[in-house]
């Protein structure tokens, strides 16, 4: 059954009535300015494939670091940072210390300590998905990705870059087999 266009209404209205609203949206265009980045990159007319791995690496860490401590996230990459337990209270920065955008923190400011909480922990909830959601479906341990590294122009010179290529034909050639 379609809802009536006056129970729409209803929920807008009900929502732009809410006290935690504002603090949300600005929660959602700081996620969305975080990712902004990463996705205007990929989206150019020109081959980035040497570049992918570490883009894929560095957003999922940049994810990992706003609410968890850096000493869990600092450093890692590919199957250590896959690894990481979003989970693990332990591992979570204070909830006061995440991070949730300087406009995010303003109107939330405002707000009595029992919706700061609420809503902070919300926060923390939406951003252990998103980081889950980025171990879990990003190439962060393809190890080809990893071994593309090499066509990037400043890698082929680099003491890693013979290998790389070497690597790269190991699996061109286990791939024929």
């Amino acid at each position: 059954m379609i809802p009536s266009t006056a129970s729409r209404y209803q929920r807008i209205k009900q929502c732009l009535e809410d006290d935690t609203s504002l603090v949300y949206l600005h929660f959602v265009a700081y996620l969305t300015a975080s990712l902004s980045q990463f996705m205007e990159l990929f989206q150019i007319d020109s081959v980035l494939v040497h570049v992918l791995y570490d883009k894929v690496n560095e957003l999922t860490r940049t994810f990992l670091r706003k609410f968890l401590k850096p000493d869990v996230v600092e450093g890692k990459e590919c199957a250590d940072l896959s690894t990481i337990d979003c989970e693990k209270a332990d591992n979570w920065l204070p909830r006061n210390k995440m991070e949730v955008g300087s406009g995010t923190k303003r109107v939330l400011a405002s707000k009595p300590d029992d919706i700061n909480k609420t809503v902070r922990l919300a926060f923390r909830k939406c951003l252990k998905t998103i980081a889950t959601y980025l171990k879990d479906h990003l190439p962060v341990n393809n190890v080809i990705l990893r071994d593309l590294q090499c066509t990037h122009p400043e890698f082929r010179k680099a003491e890693g870059g013979r290998a790389a290529v070497g690597r790269l034909c190991q699996h061109e050639k286990s791939d024929k087999d």
